[in-house]
């Protein structure tokens, strides 16, 4: 909980920042809530969070390219695994991924003053810490028949995906507000995202 309070200051004094500066250096920062999707019962699909900030380096009349820097928890629960050797089974499994994500956002403004967005973003995720927590038991006669509550080590160390979102815009002054809701697929997490943000006014 420390750690995302400390998080959640550090995005509020960079967006302040950002929108006080005479740069367009990251013009744009969200707030986001996340769950997966995965599509099986042995699968139960939980609520994470996730903080992004953008770099616009280019943008015209109806689109913008950026670079996303994001902090991203995803959580869900597995219900049994067995391991590939056969020599343990896993049950009860919670599973806490963090990721540090870096993503080139493509987006487009259409209709009556450029409200509605269309965007979409490959991206690369490096976890950065994984708590997967399972009850553990031990097949015969690889070991004794013993069960217990433990960290069980993480499968992967990154990801690859795409976002593909749609969402509108909100005039406020000199800023915009950002409402986007969005799809990831990606070779490990599968994610729907809800993000809410700020962004210094680019396209008019």
């Amino acid at each position: 909980m420390k750690n995302l309070i400390l998080l959640i200051s550090i995005f509020i004094s960079i967006c302040t920042f950002a929108q006080e500066g005479s740069r367009t250096f990251i013009n744009e920062c969200h707030l986001s809530l996340n769950q997966t999707r995965y599509q099986s019962d042995n699968y139960s699909n939980q609520i994470g969070i996730g903080i992004k900030i953008y770099d616009t380096i280019k943008h015209k009349k109806n689109r913008t390219v950026s670079i996303g820097f994001e902090y991203s928890l995803l959580r869900y629960g597995k219900d049994k695994f067995i391991s590939y050797s056969g020599r343990t089974i896993d049950r009860d499994i919670e599973n806490t991924n963090h990721y540090l994500n870096l993503s080139i956002n493509y987006r487009y403004y259409l209709g009556i003053n450029k409200r509605f967005i269309f965007e979409f973003a490959p991206y690369f995720g490096y976890l950065i810490d994984s708590n997967r927590i399972g009850t553990r038991t031990s097949i015969p006669p690889f070991g004794p028949s013993t069960t217990e509550r433990q960290k069980i080590d993480r499968v992967h160390t990154h990801t690859l995906g795409l976002q593909v979102g749609m969402g509108i815009k909100i005039p406020k002054g000199k800023y915009d507000l950002i409402i986007l809701p969005s799809y990831r697929l990606s070779i490990s997490e599968n994610h729907i995202n809800f993000a809410i943000g700020i962004n210094r006014k680019l396209i008019q």
